[in-house]
């Protein structure tokens, strides 16, 4: 995916990322943690960035989504959240009320955080964000298995 100050630093395919200081933090894949399969994408240091992913909606149509994700450290200015938000068919930002959040409760193991939602009028995207925020440098977030699927008709 692209949009504004997106980057492809170490994404997985089909991701972008996003860091609110380039020099700051790291994004990269390991195979040392991952929950299933070879390899799970981390977020290290850095005082706020994700990775990002978006995929076509229909507005009145039901999705559900989630993220595993493992966090170092948890607390005080440390998170590790994921994010369901929308954008129109020109790649703005929309309906932010209609924004879903979910935060990591426990470190150092793997939590599945998850969402669901209608796609709000004017939607033609959900944007889907693996976020970190108060990381200091070697502070990580492991996150793995993303998912995204319509239910119903």
């Amino acid at each position: 995916p692209v949009g504004p100050d997106w980057s492809s630093e170490g994404v997985p395919a089909g991701w972008g990322s996003w860091k609110i200081d380039n020099a700051k933090g790291k994004l990269y894949l390991d195979g040392s943690r991952a929950h299933s399969g070879k390899v799970a994408a981390v977020l290290q240091g850095g005082e706020s960035m994700c990775y990002i992913a978006t995929m076509p909606v229909e507005t009145g149509r039901r999705y559900v989504t989630w993220v595993y994700a493992w966090p170092a450290r948890i607390g005080g200015p440390h998170t590790a959240a994921f994010d369901l938000r929308w954008q129109d068919s020109q790649g703005h930002w929309c309906n932010e009320g209609a924004n879903k959040r979910t935060l990591a409760r426990r470190a150092q193991e793997w939590q599945k955080l998850a969402t669901g939602a209608t796609a709000p009028q004017g939607a033609a995207r959900a944007v889907i964000l693996l976020s970190a925020e108060g990381l200091e440098d070697a502070d990580q977030v492991w996150f793995d298995d993303a998912a995204f699927c319509q239910v119903g008709e």
